[in-house]
C-alpha cells in the first residue's frame, strides 16, 4: 500500500471536524455560480462568506468542502442548496462517506454490529480497535501518529452525531435514522443503493 491508498481510504476525516451544514450550504451557493479562481478567493477570504476568524482557516474549510461536494455534480449541489435540514444532513453524510470511505466502513461494521448486539452506545475504544484491525490490511495506516488517529476518531464521532446516528460525539448513544425518499433516490443515482441498510443501521 502507498500514501494514495491511505488518503483514498481516510479522505478528509483527519481534517474535517463535522458535517459543517451551514458552511456546506454557503460553499454550494458559490460553486453553483461556477466561480473563477479569483472570484473563489475573493468570496472565501475578502468577503469571508464562511465567517471564519482567519483567512487561512476559511481557505482550508472552503477547499475541504469543495473537494467533498463539487465532484458529485451540479444536480447534487442544487439538491443540497434547496434541502431542508433533515435532507441536508443525509445528503452531506452521503458526501462524507464517498469522500472518506472509512466512514462507511466504520458504520457498516462497528455501528451495525453494535445495533445487532443491542448495544446502546459505542465508544472511543471501538474506533481504536477498528483502526488497529484495518491497519493490518492497509499497513500505511499504521504510519499515522496516535494524535492523528485519535483526531480522526473524534471527528468521526462528531460527524456521526451531526448525521443523527449518535446523540452526541461525547456520549455516543446510538440513535435511529430513517432515510428520506430523496436520499434513497440519490444513493441509487450514485450507484450506492447498497448503503441504504448501512445508513439506516438495518441488520
Amino acid at each position: 500500500m502507498n500514501m494514495t491508498d491511505r488518503q483514498t481510504y481516510l479522505g478528509d476525516l483527519a481534517s474535517a471536524r463535522a458535517l459543517l451544514m451551514g458552511e456546506s450550504r454557503s460553499i454550494v451557493e458559490i460553486l453553483l455560480r461556477h466561480p473563477t479562481d479569483d472570484e473563489w478567493k475573493r468570496v472565501v477570504t475578502s468577503e469571508n462568506i464562511l465567517q471564519q476568524k482567519s483567512p487561512v482557516t476559511a481557505v482550508r474549510i472552503a477547499n475541504l468542502l469543495r473537494k467533498r461536494l463539487e465532484p458529485l455534480g451540479e444536480q447534487f449541489l442544487k439538491a443540497v442548496e434547496s434541502a431542508d435540514d433533515q435532507l441536508l444532513r443525509q445528503l452531506l453524510m452521503v458526501a462524507v462517506m464517498l469522500r472518506s470511505p472509512v466512514v462507511e466502513d466504520f458504520m457498516r461494521t462497528v455501528l451495525l454490529d453494535a445495533v445487532r448486539r443491542y448495544q446502546t452506545s459505542i465508544s472511543k475504544a471501538d474506533w481504536a480497535q477498528f483502526y488497529q484491525d484495518r491497519a493490518k490490511t492497509i499497513p500505511v495506516l499504521a504510519e499515522l501518529s496516535d494524535k492523528t488517529v485519535n483526531l480522526a476518531g473524534r471527528n468521526l464521532m462528531t460527524i456521526l452525531a451531526d448525521g443523527g446516528y449518535l446523540d452526541s460525539g461525547l456520549k455516543k448513544n446510538i440513535q435511529t435514522v430513517y432515510l428520506l425518499p430523496a436520499t434513497k433516490r440519490w444513493l441509487i443515482e450514485l450507484g450506492k443503493e447498497q448503503w441504504m441498510n448501512t445508513m439506516e443501521c438495518k441488520v
